[in-house]
């Protein structure tokens, strides 16, 4: 937190440029008497001084006036007509200023749903930028969680894989394998993999069927980058998709890196499940993204047990508990 206690701010000595500041000269709005002041930018600044001294003048009649202003008018002529101008402050320069929000200190309210961001009407599109542009990342991992398609599959294979011997397979999750293998052969899958060593394929008419439980079926033998081959690592994936149980493992066979792609909305890596962001879930006002302990009322009522208990030494009848000995 950063305290303005004089008018100036020596930019060098917080070790940032001059384009980290706002920088206003020469102010004399109201009793402003023609002063400099520096204010960094991205922090939190608070102005302070006696009654009078300026404290409004510089924040909202100068820096929020001005913001607003340059902000109007850089719309077109048609959108200006509908908004209020305002007057240019008293001063000599000003530079780094952005569009401004303010908010009164006297303008009270009594909602319990009311917020800064409803008060000055970002809310809404603070949703719909989290919901529809955010990025949500694995708490454990912390990596990007994505549901692939094969289409994006098939990116990451080209990205990193490419001519790169790859098997690419589906896993199948049941409690009968070798009941499950007659069906996956019927439609066309011979090889298989167990879950832990993606690397060794196991043709069923040689072996014993994979251990029950989940284990992968190899969906097609693929060189990256070569001819075609776009369009059988689409084909494979999607099979996979549509004959497996949602993942997708696609192996270096000449490495044994073994990378994992799921359908659902999950992390590649751990295989957490997380909900994907949309506008409701960032809502306090819609059941879907209130927190669960408020409400989206922000407050909890609980019991100050050090407040009622007056006395953990005494007994109710000498005063220990101070809403029964309080008169009535």
């Amino acid at each position: 937190m950063t305290k303005i206690a004089s008018s100036k701010l020596d930019t060098k000595q917080q070790g940032l440029g001059e384009r980290d500041f706002l920088i206003l000269k020469g102010v004399r709005t109201h009793n402003l008497k023609n002063i400099d002041v520096s204010i960094p930018k991205g922090k939190i600044t608070v102005i302070t001084g006696p009654s009078g001294s300026g404290k409004s003048s510089l924040a909202f009649d100068t820096i929020y006036a001005e913001g607003q202003r340059r902000y109007i008018e850089s719309l077109s002529s048609y959108v200006r007509q509908f908004l209020e101008r305002m007057e240019k402050p008293d001063l000599d320069s000003i530079k780094g200023i952005s569009p401004t929000v303010a908010i009164e200190q006297r303008r009270m309210t009594r909602n319990p749903r009311s917020t800064v961001s409803t008060m000055t009407e970002i809310y809404d599109y603070l949703r719909l930028l989290f919901g529809r542009a955010g990025t949500v990342f694995c708490n454990r991992c912390h990596i990007p969680v994505f549901r692939f398609s094969p289409q994006s599959i098939l990116k990451e294979v080209n990205n990193s894989l490419k001519s790169k011997r790859l098997y690419v397979l589906f896993n199948v999750k049941t409690g009968d394998a070798a009941g499950v293998i007659p069906d996956l052969k019927r439609r066309g899958f011979y090889r298989f993999a167990e879950l832990d060593n993606p690397s060794v394929i196991v043709d069923s008419n040689l072996s014993a069927p994979p251990s029950a439980g989940e284990f992968l079926v190899l969906a097609d033998r693929i060189v990256a980058g070569s001819e075609g081959s776009d369009e059988r690592v689409i084909e494979a994936c999607e099979q996979g998709f549509l004959n497996g149980s949602g993942n997708i493992y696609v192996v270096d066979a000449d490495g044994g890196k073994t990378r994992r792609f799921s359908s659902s909305f999950e992390c590649s890596n751990c295989g957490t499940a997380y909900l994907e962001p949309e506008p409701r879930l960032f809502s306090f006002n819609n059941p879907y993204g209130a927190c669960p302990q408020c409400q989206g009322f922000g407050t909890v009522i609980g019991y100050d047990w050090k407040k009622t208990v007056a006395n953990p030494y005494l007994s109710i009848l000498h005063g220990g508990i101070s809403l029964v000995s309080a008169p009535a």
